[in-house]
């Protein structure tokens, strides 16, 4: 690599590379190339207001990610780091509404967009490290860190539904999720075989079509391939790092 001529376009593409987007509702939401301190992966939603006009919202994303490691943003110290760092952003108030408290957002015309999306990705990150602030708290489970993404897609979510069988009876799963279908989640956060046979064995059980079921695998789990297989004779399998973009569809 040339450094003088190759180093920055590289590193741009890379970051590209790491980017996504998705229709959500009549904006964009992007998946930034970053993630929280918790390993959640960071995104903005992204509005037309205008011609050529925008407002990026965090979607108070950054304050639930502070709340759930134990950050209390009440408390009148720890709102004024917050309040602090949220002014470092220096771009107008979204147009035609008010900015939430727990809010970061701006709003920016065409010209300005793509500096826009880094500003508020550098105060998300900033804002990120008052988790220094919180009360140490049991690390989430992989099921509850599902229900959360679940909630922030803003979907509906009954943990811990049951699922009708095809023998009369009822079996328990990670959650329901109503979008415009209702799909049957079951979590797989370990790559145990206790694990996967639950997962197959709700699955086969179940009354329900593959595409009703969905086995959610968390990025650390590695599963064989039949194994990967023999779930797809009866469910949807998603990957943790596509949960997000399944979501978003599921919303649609």
């Amino acid at each position: 690599m040339n450094l003088t001529t190759d180093l920055i376009p590289s590193y741009a593409n890379a970051l590209a590379a790491r980017m996504r987007t998705h229709v959500y509702g009549d904006g964009i939401l992007v998946d930034l190339p970053w993630a929280f301190g918790d390993g959640d992966g960071m995104s903005v939603l992204v509005q037309p207001v205008g011609d050529r006009l925008y407002n990026i919202s965090d979607r108070e994303l950054t304050a639930d990610v502070l709340a759930m490691a134990g950050v209390d943003l009440s408390h009148r110290a720890v709102r004024a780091s917050w309040e602090t760092i949220r002014a470092t952003l220096d771009r107008p108030k979204p147009f035609g509404r008010d900015l939430d408290e727990f809010e970061i957002a701006a709003f920016v015309d065409d010209g300005e967009l793509v500096q826009a999306l880094d500003e508020i990705a550098a105060v998300m990150l900033r804002a990120d490290g008052l988790r220094a602030l919180g009360v140490p708290a049991r690390r989430a489970t992989f099921s509850q860190r599902v229900i959360r993404r679940v909630q922030r897609a803003n979907l509906k979510v009954v943990p811990k539904a049951e699922v009708r069988t095809k023998f009369g009876g009822q079996r328990q799963v990670t959650a329901q999720v109503i979008g415009e279908r209702a799909v049957y989640m079951q979590a797989l956060g370990t790559s145990s075989m206790d694990a996967y046979d639950h997962a197959r064995s709700l699955f086969g059980d179940a009354q329900a079509e593959p595409d009703q079921l969905v086995a959610v695998i968390a990025g650390d789990v590695k599963l064989s391939t039949w194994q990967r297989n023999a779930l797809r004779q009866d469910a949807t399998v998603v990957d943790e790092p596509d949960l997000d973009p399944y979501l978003v569809a599921l919303a649609a």
